[in-house]
C-alpha cells in the first residue's frame, strides 16, 4: 500500500471544515515493521480537539476495537496484527474530551507473515512463500532438526548450540547441522527441563529437572547439574532432591545470572510449606546466603515453563491455568509477589513455554495455540508469529539473536522438528 497521506491536500485547505462534516483528513496504514501496522493523519488545527480515536477491525465498517492518542499524535501503531490478516482502519477527532467526530475514510493493511528459509540439504520447508521474498514485514522460518520425538525444553548457547529434552529419555545436542545424544536419563526416570547458566560459555554448566517415581501418581523432583565437554554432558550431580509431585507435573528450571538455580514446584498437597512455590538454590543446591527457606516467590498451581529475565532480575512463569489473573504472571524473586501480564496469553489460550530474548529490544517469547506471541515486558504492545504451517509450538529458547520454537505435529506416532525464527528485515537466510 502505498504510504502518502491520501487526499491531504484537501485536508489541508478546509481542515476543520471538511473534517467535521465528512471526516476527510489525510489517512494511511502500512506494515512498519514485523508484527506492527501505522495508521497516520492530518492533524486538526481546531483549538478544542483533546486527541484522537483509532478504531480496528478485521472487516470493511466493523471495529472491534478503539485505542485513543493525544492530540499531538499524528500516527498510531498497532502492533497486534496477526500476519496475513487484513485490517481495516478509521480515525475520529476527541473535542473537549467529550464528543467525537464523524469517523475519517477507511484504509487496511496486512499484517505480517512468515515465509520459509533455507534448509542445510538446499531443500525448503514446505511453504507458498520463499524467503528471498521476506522485507521487513515477515518471519523466515529455517528448519534445524526434524523426525524428533516429543520436545518438552529447549535452551539455546550464545553460539547457537540447542540443548533439547526427548521424549523424557534423553537430551539432544544440535550444532552446525548436526545432532548427537549428550545425556540418557536413568531408567524409570523422566526428564522435564533444561537450563544453561547464564555464564556457559565459561562454565559449560547444564541443569536439568526430572521426576523418580514414588508409586504409581507420585515422584520426587531431582535437579541435576552437569557440564558440557566434548559433545557430552557430564560430571552428573543431583544439587536439589526429595520434593515430591504428581508424576504428570511439570518442574521448570531456570538459572539467573545472579547465581542461583530457580525451580518451580506445582500444587501440592495444602499443608507442604513449598506448595506451588518457586524455590532458589545456589549451584551447589545450598540455600541462597540469609535465606532460611528455599521459597523465593509465589508460584502458580500447574507451572509448565520458566524463564530468567536478566533485565529487570525476574523470572517469569508461564501456567496452563487460565484463571481471573490470566495464564501468564510474571514471579518477582525481589519483590516475592506475583504480577499479572494477561494482556499476552489471549482468552483460553494455555502458554505451552516461555522464554526472554534479550538485547536492545528486549521481548518475551510465548508459545501459546499455534502461534509465538512476542510482547514487550510490561505493556500491551505484543505480534504473534503463526507457526501453524510447521505443527503447534510446544517450546521455545532464545539465543544467538534468533528464536528457536520445537513444533510438534500430532499423528499415529509424535513428530517434532525444531526450527529458527529470525526478522526479514535482518537478512536472514535471503
Amino acid at each position: 500500500m502505498s504510504n502518502r497521506r491520501v487526499g491531504r491536500e484537501g485536508a489541508a485547505k478546509h481542515l476543520l471544515c471538511v473534517f467535521l462534516l465528512a471526516a476527510g483528513f489525510g489517512l494511511f496504514a502500512r506494515p512498519a515493521a514485523a508484527g506492527t501496522i501505522t495508521v497516520a493523519w492530518d492533524l486538526m488545527d481546531a483549538a478544542n480537539v483533546s486527541g484522537y480515536r483509532v478504531y480496528v477491525g478485521t472487516s470493511p465498517g466493523t471495529y472491534s476495537q478503539t485505542f485513543d492518542v493525544s492530540a499531538d499524535n499524528d500516527f498510531f501503531i498497532f502492533r497486534n496484527a496477526f500476519m496475513g490478516v487484513r485490517y481495516y482502519f478509521a480515525v475520529a477527532a476527541r473535542f473537549d474530551d467529550s464528543t467525537l467526530s464523524p469517523r475519517s475514510g477507511e484504509v487496511s493493511s496486512v499484517g505480517t507473515r512468515t515465509v520459509a528459509g533455507s534448509l542445510p540439504d538446499g531443500t525448503r520447508v514446505p511453504d507458498p512463500v520463499l524467503a528471498s521474498d521476506c522485507g521487513i514485514d515477515c518471519f523466515v522460518v529455517t528448519e534445524v532438526a526434524r523426525n524428533l520425538g516429543e520436545i518438552s525444553s529447549l535452551a539455546v548457547a550464545n553460539d547457537g548450540t540447542v540443548f533439547a529434552v526427548e521424549d523424557g529419555r534423553r537430551v539432544l545436542v544440535l550444532h552446525a547441522g548436526a545432532s548427537l545424544t549428550a545425556f540418557e536419563a536413568e531408567p524409570g526416570t523422566t526428564l522435564r527441563d533444561v537450563a544453561l547458566d547464564p555464564q556457559f560459555d565459561t562454565t559449560g554448566r547444564v541443569f536439568l529437572s526430572l521426576l523418580r517415581p514414588r508409586d504409581r501418581s507420585t515422584g520426587d523432583v531431582e535437579v541435576l547439574r552437569l557440564r558440557y565437554l566434548a559433545n557430552a554432558l557430564g560430571e552428573p550431580a543431583t544439587i536439589v532432591g526429595g520434593m515430591a509431585a504428581p508424576l504428570d507435573a511439570q518442574a521448570p528450571v531456570a538459572v539467573g545470572d545472579d547465581g542461583l538455580v530457580y525451580v518451580a514446584l506445582p500444587a501440592l498437597n495444602t499443608r507442604h510449606p513449598y506448595s506451588a512455590s518457586v524455590l532458589a538454590f545456589d549451584q551447589d543446591g545450598r540455600l541462597p546466603a540469609g535465606q532460611r527457606s528455599p521459597v523465593a516467590a509465589p508460584g502458580v498451581d500447574q507451572p509448565v515453563d520458566m524463564a530468567w529475565d536478566a533485565t529487570d532480575r525476574s523470572l517469569w512463569l508461564a501456567s496452563q491455568t487460565t484463571g481471573s489473573d490470566g495464564p501468564l504472571v510474571s514471579v518477582s524473586r525481589v519483590a516475592g509477589s506475583a504480577v499479572t501480564l494477561s494482556n499476552v496469553v489471549g482468552a483460553g489460550e494455555a502458554p505451552a513455554a516461555v522464554t526472554v530474548m534479550s538485547g536492545a529490544a528486549r521481548r518475551l517469547l510465548v508459545a501459546a495455540g499455534p502461534d509465538l506471541i512476542e510482547a514487550a515486558p510490561g505493556s500491551a504492545d505484543s505480534l504473534r508469529i503463526p507457526l501453524e504451517a510447521y505443527g503447534t509450538p510446544v517450546a521455545v529458547a532464545a539465543g544467538g539473536g534468533a528464536r528457536y520454537v520445537a513444533v510438534e505435529n500430532e499423528g499415529p506416532a509424535t513428530s517434532s522438528r525444531i526450527v529458527k525464527v529470525e526478522s526479514g528485515s535482518s537478512g536472514a537466510a535471503r
